[in-house]
């Protein structure tokens, strides 16, 4: 998909980005780092709206992290909650669309 000025981004409620360098390949700009290195410095933030934050049970982000970065831990008298290791969040995005309250967003880290 193209963004300001005609430049390549991507939308993650559309689905996560499986880093197949596909768009590296068509852009005649060198805009890409080297496949061997993290493609950008973004992690997932979960927002309060977060449905086991209301006391709901909700896994769905989890459920599609292939990196593990997103895990519920369990606590007395609660729904499990999120916990997340920024460390192993490759910044894929495939949490974001199917959260149903849309609680999953992408941070800068700043190190761009």
């Amino acid at each position: 998909m193209n963004g300001d000025g005609g430049f390549p981004s991507i939308d993650f409620s559309k689905g996560e980005c499986t880093f197949c360098y596909a768009c590296a390949d068509h852009c005649p700009e060198k805009l890409f780092r080297s496949e061997n290195e993290k493609p950008w410095e973004q992690v997932i933030t979960i927002k309060d709206t977060c449905l086991t934050y209301k006391g709901v049970e909700c896994r769905s982000c989890s459920d599609v992290c292939d990196t593990r970065a997103i895990r519920f831990q369990l606590t007395k008298g609660q729904v499990a909650q999120p916990q997340f290791n920024l460390q192993d969040c490759s910044g894929c995005g495939a949490c974001i669309s199917p959260c149903p309250v849309n609680a999953i967003a992408m941070e800068n880290t700043g190190n761009e």
